[in-house]
């Protein structure tokens, strides 16, 4: 396992669900979620040196109660029979899990494991930024011996680059978003609502992608792009005003973004050619940037001196960008203040906006993944 290469503990303990997703694949961790009768419990993955490995996980997130019995994935293909559930909805004991009830079942099945598997229990790792402190507690009491602690800087290292799959991942959301973005053109008309546009945006994508196919974002048109971020509103478009859509997806559990500038009824003359051609242009300036060892802080002066360059006085008063992954936004965060290093395998999320007034306001995006000698365009 990578993070094990990362850190000198003995074994490990992962509690957040986006890194049990991203060691293992499995779905049921990365979707645990609070429903109207299931709240769905913790889980835990293990991972020790000498190659033991378990899964603890509510028995709700993996088979549903009210329906058969079968698990939504072969345990043995991917956990060699080291997984454990524990009842978290069962209507004659809890609907429920209480944190020392979970506590518990967690040190049973850490015995377990150290006495049939070695799981080595000296030195444990833990995500110190989202383990309940309750659980930490117990552990230590459990196993007086234990010394607990924190990876999850590590954990964040290890995340900044990513592998080919995860890109590819990135690079289909950033193609469906595409597809969206370009259809919004002709759905935007007067008289709709800012609401109304999303809604339909979002009936078109799933019928393309998927019921299943996420469509996130926000949508400001005329006067409230000023305000730069903001959720879709009841204001109803207007004749040849901009529109600032902000788009996000998810494909296999790994998140794209991406954002337009779209005129209501369409484009409004040849000038919308060359406004295009411009923010092509200050978005591979940035890419041309984006190249192992440079510092964050340093792309966004590039894009924001460029814009600068082209009449936009006030050049990027927000982030030239970030990365992106497991989360819509990750690091790096390229801000004025950031002395991050830019290196080979991140992906990046590069945005432009102006917003000076309402008729000149705009935002585009393009993704990047940092490549040896140059960043390639997603």
């Amino acid at each position: 396992m990578k993070v094990m290469e990362l850190i000198e503990e003995d074994s490990v303990l992962l509690s957040d669900p986006a890194h049990i997703y991203y060691m293992t694949g499995l779905q049921a961790a990365l979707e645990s979620s609070e429903h109207a009768l299931i709240r769905s419990g913790p889980i835990f993955l293990g991972l020790s040196r000498n190659g033991s490995m378990f899964l603890l996980a509510g028995r709700s997130s993996l088979v549903n109660p009210f329906w058969g019995d079968e698990l939504i994935f072969d345990s043995r293909t991917l956990f060699e029979g080291n997984l454990y559930t524990y009842e978290d909805y069962e209507i004659s004991q809890r609907v429920v899990a209480p944190l020392d009830f979970v506590a518990e079942e967690l040190g049973e099945v850490m015995e377990e494991m150290r006495s049939r598997r070695g799981f080595e229990l000296k030195r444990l790792g833990i995500e110190e930024w989202h383990l309940q402190q309750g659980i930490a507690d117990r552990l230590k009491t459990e196993f007086p011996t234990i010394t607990l602690s924190g990876i999850s800087s590590a954990l964040r290292k290890m995340r900044l680059t990513k592998d080919q799959l995860e890109i590819e991942r990135i690079s289909e959301g950033i193609g469906r978003l595409r597809t969206v973005l370009e259809s919004a053109i002709s759905l935007a008309s007067v008289g709709e609502t800012e609401v109304g546009l999303l809604e339909r945006l979002t009936s078109s994508f799933r019928e393309r992608y998927g019921v299943e196919s996420p469509l996130l974002g926000g949508i400001l048109s005329g006067r409230r792009t000023l305000e730069v971020v903001g959720k879709a509103t009841t204001k109803k478009l207007e004749r040849r005003e901009p529109v600032i859509l902000d788009l996000q997806t998810r494909v296999d559990g790994y998140w794209a973004r991406a954002s337009a500038t779209i005129r209501v009824e369409g484009k409004a003359g040849d000038g919308e050619d060359k406004l295009e051609a411009l923010l092509n242009r200050l978005l591979d300036a940035g890419g041309v940037a984006l190249v192992q060892g440079q510092t964050a802080a340093g792309v966004f002066r590039v894009v924001s001196d460029e814009m600068k360059k082209a009449g936009m006085v006030r050049g990027l008063i927000h982030e030239a960008g970030h990365g992106i992954g497991l989360a819509p936004r990750e690091a790096p965060y390229l801000f004025p203040a950031s002395a991050e290093k830019i290196e080979q395998g991140m992906v990046c999320v590069l945005t432009v906006g102006n917003y000076e007034s309402p008729p000149t306001s705009l935002r585009s995006s393009a993704c990047y993944a940092v490549g040896k000698d140059r960043a390639t365009r997603l």
